[in-house]
């Protein structure tokens, strides 16, 4: 008898009982639930991982391309300064400049509107006589001989004569997700023929600016922006991790002046991850926009140094100092930046020796006695 109890208890004990189990599906559940809300995560994190390695491969290519051309050597850019009709305004600003992109092959245009300093007391505006094409900027090239595009490189610029010489600041993107979607040749060859109906853009906006992510060509080319901003400063204190943005502008929309409506320019410049180049040369990254009422308030990474610069009043030359050779101290008051948030940035300088009075007496020559 004591035998029999004795089995009927160890059969008993050696199952589970149904809150056991119940209790077993809930936290298996709650794993998957876990492991499901982390997966994402991973394969983003894998997926930046795998753009910042080849937006490395692909920047220097970008770099290799300005470097290695003897057509863009330092001493052709030294004899070369941007300008607007011949205004000496916008080189002596230092600001940035985004080069026009034909609109029927996409290749860049380095000097559309310049002052050639070679001629003595002259001054010459002509177009544009050196270009980078769509070609030279994809990555990988159509010389490679390796994969699809993935890739694209464009550039902002500036005078920098503290540099001395120009500061470039390149922009390596992700060609547009569904640029390719409904092909049935290569993207290589939609995105370099001059057939319309199969022609793509690496990336593309839509009139307004936002960006299409299909390189419809019913749209234009996504050129770099530049925004006017300045550090946010509360009650008098500023924040550096806070930057306020007054303007967007965009040299490609010229329907609207270039002035961006700021409900479609802020959401692209406050993408968590964007990158900015200020006037300084001075990259930063986006963490995200601030919740201040009716100001366009930026959050970043990491806060503008101490040694940057802010607003300044509008500055004399020093005793002695002639203003024709005098550049004003710059500060913070510029960014440069992509529609797409990039997955490269990088600050180049193309360093020649061109003083600002050189510059000046060719701007405004001094008549020929004779």
């Amino acid at each position: 008898m004591n035998l029999m109890k004795t089995q009927c208890a160890f059969r008993r004990s050696a199952g589970f009982s149904l809150i056991e189990v119940l209790m077993a599906t809930l936290i298996l559940a709650l794993g998957l639930l876990g492991l499901g809300a982390v997966l994402p995560v991973i394969i983003r994190q894998q997926s930046v991982s795998i753009d910042q390695s080849l937006g490395t491969s692909a920047m220097q290519s970008a770099i290799g391309q300005l470097e290695g051309r003897s057509s863009l050597a330092p001493e052709r850019w030294k004899n070369i300064i941007f300008a607007t009709q011949g205004s000496e305004a916008f080189w002596r600003s230092q600001s940035w400049y985004v080069p026009p992109v034909d609109v029927n092959d996409a290749s860049v245009a380095l000097f559309p509107v310049a002052v050639d300093l070679n001629t003595p007391l002259s001054i010459l505006v002509y177009g544009a006589n050196e270009s980078l094409s769509l070609g030279s900027r994809v990555f990988p090239t159509p010389e490679s001989g390796g994969n699809e595009p993935q890739f694209v490189w464009d550039l902002a610029m500036r005078r920098d004569f503290k540099g001395g010489g120009m500061q470039l600041a390149v922009f390596v993107r992700r060609i547009d997700p569904f640029a390719s979607k409904g092909l049935q040749d290569s993207l290589f060859s939609a995105l370099l023929s001059d057939r319309t109906s199969t022609r793509r853009l690496p990336v593309s906006v839509d009139t307004q600016g936002r960006p299409r992510l299909d390189g419809s060509i019913a749209g234009r080319y996504s050129i770099p922006l530049i925004a006017d901003v300045n550090v946010y400063a509360d009650d008098g204190s500023p924040d550096r991790r806070l930057l306020e943005v007054r303007r967007v502008f965009d040299a490609g929309d010229q329907v609207n002046g270039g002035v961006m409506d700021m409900a479609v320019a802020f959401p692209l410049i406050a993408q968590p991850g964007q990158k900015l180049v200020d006037n300084l040369g001075n990259v930063y990254t986006v963490d995200g926009s601030a919740g201040l009422d009716n100001q366009y308030i930026l959050r970043l990474t990491r806060a503008v140094a101490s040694s940057v610069p802010l607003v300044q009043g509008e500055q004399q030359p020093p005793d002695g100092v002639d203003r024709e050779a005098w550049v004003q101290p710059q500060y913070l008051q510029q960014v440069v930046f992509t529609p797409q948030v990039p997955v490269s940035v990088q600050v180049i300088n193309k360093k020649f020796d061109l003083a600002p009075d050189a510059v000046e007496r060719q701007l405004r020559p001094t008549p020929n006695p004779n």
